[in-house]
């Protein structure tokens, strides 16, 4: 069994869109990518995990379920999926699913249970992202996806993120609650991909005998947008809160889409050296913690990359007069110029 569990914000979309365009190639090499849990990312895996609470879940994972509860959710998930690994002769079963990395374990005993039922070795995956780096692309996930209004600044600023950023406390708990046969840990850096290529550096890590060149590639997945179009969205965001209407996704899907499509290679968002810098240091410890105790490269050596400059800007903001484009862009409405306006004018003087 190979569990390749994240973290997020680390190609994990394309990796997994990659194993389920391939199922048929990779089960002819002896690997099976079931779908129990999920065609593409196995999603219901993490859920079915999850411990049994009273209230049921409200997520937009769990309202794609036809139950509410872990408890509901945990009995037909494990009978399905035993019975789909029953019926395939592979000897190789991989699950992919970015939301794992950072399960309780309540959790994480579950998932050990059912492994005990099902492998004879596991294999844990996991790529793990600079802090600083990670922040900035899940906050602009956040602002595209989750109806985000703070401004980044703010979000880093104003959370406690060590139960994120900890990155040694939850390897730990992987390491002695799952006790992986092996535990293979990657850095999220390109220039220590295998032969510069995430999908075969991901390959070597998963002890997977598949050739890329084997595979139908797929175009990467979640690209980043450039400042502008992350405020853009960000102003939504607050027109729709303001109004008290919740983000429809296939809806935000669509606008992302065309942005992505349109961006120009502008300066993505990062934070000030003010921020960044001590941001960074409350996970130095942690980051020494991994490389002694999980990567045999010594503590200067973890992460190797240096922190991004190119092509950044700490300035979230976006000129009024631009929205009318960006309106007309993503198909808006084009009656939500004038309030879009005020907004951005009252954020920025705000941000002044």
């Amino acid at each position: 069994m190979i569990l390749h569990v994240g973290m997020g914000k680390t190609g994990t979309t394309t990796i997994q869109a990659t194993f389920h365009r391939n199922r048929t190639r990779l089960a002819e090499c002896g690997v099976f990518y079931p779908q129990t849990p999920g065609k593409r990312r196995h999603v219901r895996l993490a859920l079915a995990m999850q411990p049994d609470v009273d209230r049921p879940r409200n997520s937009g994972d769990w309202r794609r379920q036809q139950v509410s509860t872990p408890a509901e959710l945990r009995p037909a998930f494990e009978k399905s999926l035993i019975s789909e690994l029953r019926a395939n002769p592979s000897p190789r079963v991989l699950f992919s699913e970015e939301s794992l990395f950072r399960s309780e374990p309540d959790s994480l005993r579950n998932l050990r249970h059912l492994l005990d039922r099902v492998a004879s070795s596991v294999r844990v995956v996991c790529y793990l992202r600079r802090q600083d780096d990670h922040v900035c692309s899940r906050y602009q996930q956040r602002v595209k996806f989750a109806g985000e209004t703070s401004t980044l600044a703010a979000r880093v600023t104003q959370l406690d993120l060590s139960h994120v950023y900890d990155y040694h406390a939850w390897l730990v708990a992987w390491r002695d609650v799952i006790r992986p046969d092996e535990l293979v840990l990657r850095t999220f850096e390109r220039d220590r991909f295998l032969h510069g290529s995430l999908l075969e550096d991901f390959l070597e890590a998963a002890g997977l005998d598949v050739a890329l060149a084997e595979l139908v590639e797929v175009p990467r997945k979640n690209e980043s947008l450039d400042a502008e179009s992350v405020e853009f969205l960000r102003i939504v965001n607050i027109f729709d809160r303001e109004r008290g209407a919740t983000p429809d996704f296939a809806t935000r899907s669509a606008i992302v889409r065309r942005l992505v499509r349109a961006s120009i290679p502008g300066p993505t968002l990062t934070l000030a050296d003010d921020v960044l810098d001590p941001f960074m240091a409350r996970w130095q410890e942690s980051n020494r913690a991994v490389a002694r105790d999980f990567a045999p490269l010594g503590p200067e050596d973890f992460f190797m990359s240096d922190r991004k400059t190119g092509n950044t800007t700490t300035e979230q903001c976006i000129d009024p007069d631009r929205l009318d484009h960006f309106v007309g862009l993503t198909g808006l409405p084009a009656e939500m110029v004038f309030p879009l306006r005020l907004i951005a004018e009252r954020e920025a003087a705000g941000q002044a």
